[in-house]
């Protein structure tokens, strides 16, 4: 047994398994490609290629497939490989009448290129026939010798060495040590023998390659070589119609791929940059805006004089003409809601706001109206650097950093910006 080559087992992976890979993938994937090509304008691309075709091509390919991995195992005898996977692979390109023409052509070409490139020995052929495990392919290609008695003579090693010298005629009719051969195998009994005898055949053949050329050093590698060489041009046969189109679509997806990323990162900043704007309008349209908390609620009340009273309480003079309009906000329950009210300007707004402190020993409290992404902010603020040093003032939330200007903040993005900077004191 010789393992696979490394530059061969490499070639193969390169060369063959990352077209196959690249066919099943943009067949496992088609819709999403479509639909890329789609967003670009660009589906007619796929007009050549079309799904079905595409599949039957994948199909088409899928026993070079199987004679591949076969062909990379590890622990298998090597020279055996050929002569079955010729065989099976005859067989699956055999002509079918239900192929599409294309297809149709391409299963006509991989079966001409298989006669073409492989040269089978007696040496192939000797070692397909003692290997135990290909008991499937002798009943195939013996089917009229099971009906015929098992021979009575034993196998001797001489026999095996009549083999390994002498030319063989492959003629089942003809060659009966070689029908013998082949009854024998077929008795469960008697496979342990046979495999025994397979092994010394084997044996003797790596004994009479080491003495002989540097042509004929490594018998098992060149068999193994020649299986890999077969898929690799049928391969290439079959691939052809096929391969240019999809490397350039697939180098095309990719830069679509690229284009699109870059797209949805644009587009992800134009989104939070309107978000961050239309947060702006919403709270300058909240600028005349303010929210008082902490008042008891009564039946039949009239907010803008309870506003008056509060203002009274700060030692803020103000009539009630400079009330645009007032009223509870939010749902009733056992604790008094929110007023909010609205002033006709900004100035007695202001009056009112900075004179907030003069509420300090009562349960009332005088803040801004802030929309609900602001008040996030706010939260989120006032959770890092606690009560004391987060405030808010014309809408935008300032934090006392320490001994710097205390820092404004309109948005959780610029927050995190903060908090790197100048981390918060831990707890």
């Amino acid at each position: 047994m010789e393992e696979l080559p490394t530059s061969l087992k490499q070639y193969m992976e390169v060369r063959w398994s990352s077209c196959y890979r690249m066919l099943e993938s943009i067949k496992n994937a088609y819709a999403e490609v479509q639909a890329v090509l789609e967003r670009k304008n660009a589906a007619s691309k796929l007009d050549d290629i079309p799904l079905q075709f595409l599949t039957e091509v994948v199909d088409l390919l899928q026993p070079l497939k199987l004679e591949t991995e076969r062909a990379q195992h590890k622990n298998c005898v090597t020279a055996s490989l050929p002569l079955v996977s010729y065989h099976s692979l005859r067989q699956a390109y055999s002509p079918d009448e239900d192929d599409s023409e294309p297809i149709r052509m391409m299963r006509a070409r991989l079966h001409q290129e298989l006669a073409n490139v492989v040269e089978l020995t007696d040496t192939h052929k000797i070692a397909s026939f003692l290997d135990p495990s290909f008991r499937g392919f002798r009943n195939i290609l013996c089917e009229a010798e099971k009906s015929e008695p098992l021979g009575q003579s034993a196998p001797f090693e001489d026999e095996v060495e009549a083999y390994l010298q002498e030319p063989l005629g492959f003629d089942f009719d003809e060659n009966k040590q070689l029908s013998w051969w082949m009854r024998r195998l077929h008795c469960p009994a008697e496979r342990k023998r046979a495999h025994r005898l397979a092994t010394l055949f084997h044996f003797k053949m790596t004994s009479k390659t080491r003495g002989g050329s540097k042509q004929t050093e490594k018998v098992a590698e060149m068999e193994r070589g020649e299986l890999e060489s077969l898929i690799l041009k049928t391969v290439q046969v079959a691939l052809k119609p096929v391969s240019d189109s999809l490397e350039t679509l697939t180098k095309e997806i990719e830069e679509l791929k690229v284009d699109l990323q870059q797209n949805d990162h644009r587009i992800s900043k134009l989104e939070k940059f309107v978000e961050n704007k239309l947060d702006e309008l919403e709270q300058y349209g909240r600028r005349n805006n303010l929210r008082i908390f902490g008042v008891p609620e009564k039946p039949g009340e009239d907010t803008d004089d309870i506003v008056l009273q509060v203002a009274e309480k700060m030692g803020v003079e103000l009539d009630k003409s400079v009330i645009d309009r007032s009223h509870r906000v939010g749902k009733r329950g056992s604790q008094a809601r929110p007023i909010i009210v609205k002033f006709i300007g900004y100035g007695p707004r202001r009056t009112m706001f900075t004179n907030k402190k003069n509420l300090k020993n009562s349960k009332i409290t005088v803040r801004e109206d802030l929309t609900a992404y602001r008040l996030q902010v706010l939260k989120e603020a006032v959770s890092r650097y606690g009560m004391k040093q987060v405030w808010s003032r014309d809408g935008i939330i300032k934090i006392n950093v320490g001994s710097q200007e205390p820092v404004g903040v309109k948005t959780l993005e610029y927050l995190n910006s903060i908090t790197m900077d100048y981390p918060p004191p831990t707890k």
